[in-house]
C-alpha cells in the first residue's frame, strides 16, 4: 500500500540575526507529493509536520508583549502554538503567586494582556472542530484503496444543487 503526503523540504536555513528583530529566516520549498512505500516513513513525515506546526511559537515568544489580541488568537489556530501560549499564561499566573485555578481562568494574569486561559481552551475546541472537518474532507477526496473518491469541489455541489 502506498502512502502519499506532501514533502516540505527546508532548502536554506539562514541563521542571520538582525539587531532589531532577531528573526530566523527560513526559505522553504514545497515539493509535489512524494509517494512513500512504508508506514514508518509516513509516521516520520507526520512527526516532522507536527514539529513544523510549533515553529511559529519561536517567533511569537520574544515578541509576545507586542502582539495584538487578534494575532494571539489567530496563532492559536495551530494547536501546538496554542499549547505554548497556554504555558505562557500558566507561567504568568504562577508568577503572580495565585496560580491558575478554575475560578480564575476567565481573567488575565496581567492587566496588559487580554488573553486568558479560557479563550485558549475555547480555541482548542475550535481547533478540534476545524481539524475534524479537514480530516473528513480529505477522507472523502482521498478515500484510500477501497473508497469512491469525491471531486475536490464536492462541498460546493451540495450547496449549488437544489
Amino acid at each position: 500500500m502506498h502512502v502519499c503526503y506532501p514533502l516540505i523540504r527546508v532548502t536554506n536555513l539562514i541563521g542571520t540575526f538582525n539587531s532589531k528583530c532577531d528573526l530566523l529566516q527560513i526559505k522553504t520549498r514545497i515539493h509535489s507529493s512524494l509517494c512513500v512505500f512504508s508506514a514508518n516513513s509516513a509516521a516520520a513525515g507526520a512527526g516532522i509536520i507536527f514539529f513544523l506546526a510549533f515553529i511559529p511559537y519561536f517567533f511569537i515568544q520574544p515578541r509576545y508583549n507586542e502582539l495584538t489580541f487578534t494575532e494571539k488568537l489567530t496563532t492559536c489556530l495551530l494547536s501546538n502554538t496554542a499549547l505554548a501560549l497556554s504555558s505562557i499564561q500558566l507561567a504568568m499566573w504562577e508568577g503572580t503567586g495565585a496560580g491558575a485555578r478554575w475560578d480564575n481562568i476567565s481573567t488575565s494574569a496581567s492587566p496588559d494582556d487580554p488573553l486568558t486561559l479560557q479563550l485558549i481552551f475555547l480555541m482548542f475546541l475550535l481547533d478540534a472542530v476545524l481539524y475534524t472537518v479537514l480530516a473528513l474532507y480529505i477522507e472523502a477526496v482521498f478515500p484510500g484503496e477501497y473508497g469512491v473518491p469525491q471531486p475536490w469541489y464536492f462541498p460546493l455541489m451540495v450547496i449549488l444543487n437544489p
